[in-house]
C-alpha cells in the first residue's frame, strides 16, 4: 500500500504491506442430475440419469461409489442401479461436501413365448411340441433363457377326439419378463 499526500512538503509518503488472503468459495449445484424414468431393457447401453451442472466445479459420477468420472453412467441389463454423484470444485471453489445417490431401474422387456398349435390323428403319439418367440431385443435369442422349456398337454394315445391345451413354462431370463401363451392340440 502506498499513500502519497497532496502536499509532500508537510507530509511523508507512507508505504506498507497488507497481507490479503482470498479464500475459495464453495461450488454450487445448479441442476442436480435426475433419474431417467421408464427405462426398459433394449439390448443397448442407456444413460441412467440426466447430466447435472455445477457453478464453480464439475459433477462427477460413479456406479460403485469409489471411482468417479465426468461421464454419465450407462447400463445395459435390466436391474436396479445406484448412481453416485458429487461436485468437485475448480481452482477457485471448494468441493461440495458429501456424495449423493440416485436409484435407477431398467425394467425387464416383455418376451412372449407361445406354444405352437399342433394336430394329431386319433390314436397317434403326441407330436413334438414347439414354441415361437416375440419380443427379443438386440441380438438376443434362446441362449439367454435359463432353464428348459416344458410343454404339458393332457393328450395321450387313449384320449378322445377333441381339443387339448398345450401349456408351456419352465424358463426365465435376466432381462425379460416372460409371458407364456398356450397353444391348442
Amino acid at each position: 500500500i502506498r499513500f502519497i499526500p497532496d502536499n509532500t512538503n508537510y507530509y511523508a509518503i507512507v508505504e506498507g504491506k497488507v497481507e490479503v488472503i482470498v479464500s475459495k468459495v464453495d461450488a454450487i449445484i445448479n441442476n442436480a442430475p435426475i433419474a431417467i424414468n421408464d427405462l426398459v431393457y433394449s439390448g443397448e447401453e442407456q444413460a441412467l440419469i440426466t447430466e447435472g451442472t455445477a457453478e464453480g466445479g464439475k459433477i462427477v459420477y460413479s456406479l460403485d461409489g469409489n471411482t468417479f468420472t465426468e461421464n454419465v453412467p450407462t447400463a445395459t441389463n435390466a436391474g436396479e442401479y445406484t448412481v453416485y454423484y458429487k461436485v468437485v470444485g475448480d481452482e477457485n471453489h471448494n468441493d461440495v461436501e458429501g456424495t449423493n445417490s440416485i436409484i435407477v431401474t431398467i425394467k425387464k422387456a416383455i418376451l412372449t413365448i407361445t406354444a405352437e398349435d399342433k394336430s394329431v390323428t386319433y390314436g397317434e403319439e403326441a407330436p413334438t411340441y414347439s414354441a415361437t418367440y416375440s419380443g427379443w431385443k438386440a441380438q438376443d435369442n434362446e441362449e439367454v433363457l435359463v432353464g428348459e422349456i416344458t410343454f404339458e398337454c393332457e393328450y395321450n394315445t387313449d384320449s378322445k377326439v377333441g381339443t387339448y391345451d398345450i401349456n408351456i413354462s419352465g424358463v426365465e431370463a435376466q432381462n425379460y419378463e416372460i409371458t407364456f401363451v398356450s397353444g391348442v392340440l
